[in-house]
């Protein structure tokens, strides 16, 4: 039988666990490079508003332009894709997903499920930092992405023809100035659209 004392001090270790679970990590778009701090998760809405094309727009042969015109106009430009950078925990130089990537990524797939999400295919692309081999790292990413894909599949039943996965490796660093930095580890996802 534990003293209450004991009780007490195992009951503050878990709530302090808990809170501590419930911070993540997460790289928003607008955030300075070079920067790396823990920020409260991203919220299954905010992903959505991040995810989602804007009110109004439309595709056309792979252009997005404002609104309904004849013909092409002058105006249209390569569409740009809604984006979102996740900063997702994978064990030390392995494709396995700690207990924090996975709540990072249950906000993920419960926003690929919403109403305004669930039109649509999603391209997943891992990113390393340029620790170690220009390959390793090419691979690495790739099964990174396919372990974000394999988890969003098993756990909530989204369609695996909606995702598509690359690695890119550390051609794409987030920030280019500090290539070891942590903060150029990420998964990308990306709205491909219908």
């Amino acid at each position: 039988m534990l003293s209450g004392e004991t009780m007490i001090k195992r009951i503050g270790t878990a709530l302090g666990s808990a809170v501590l679970a419930s911070v993540v990590f997460a790289v928003a778009p607008q955030e300075a490079v070079g920067t790396e701090y823990l920020q409260v998760a991203q919220s299954t809405e905010e992903i959505i508003k991040a995810l989602e094309l804007p009110p109004g727009a439309e595709e056309v042969d792979g252009l997005r332009r404002k609104g309904k015109t004849r013909g092409l106009s002058v105006e249209a430009a390569p569409a740009e894709r809604p984006s979102m950078d996740f900063r997702i925990e994978f064990e030390f130089g392995s494709a396995r997903l700690t207990p924090e990537a996975k709540m990072v990524l249950d906000n993920v797939g419960t926003a690929l499920l919403s109403d305004r999400l669930s039109p649509y295919r999603f391209s997943i692309v891992g990113h390393t930092d340029a620790v170690g081999d220009e390959a390793y790292n090419m691979k690495l990413s790739r099964a990174r992405a396919e372990a974000v894909r394999n988890y969003l599949i098993a756990r909530f039943g989204i369609d695996g023809e909606r995702l598509e996965t690359y690695g890119l490796g550390e051609s794409k660093l987030l920030d280019p100035d500090n290539p070891e930095a942590a903060i150029n580890r990420r998964v990308e996802v990306t709205n491909l659209g219908s």
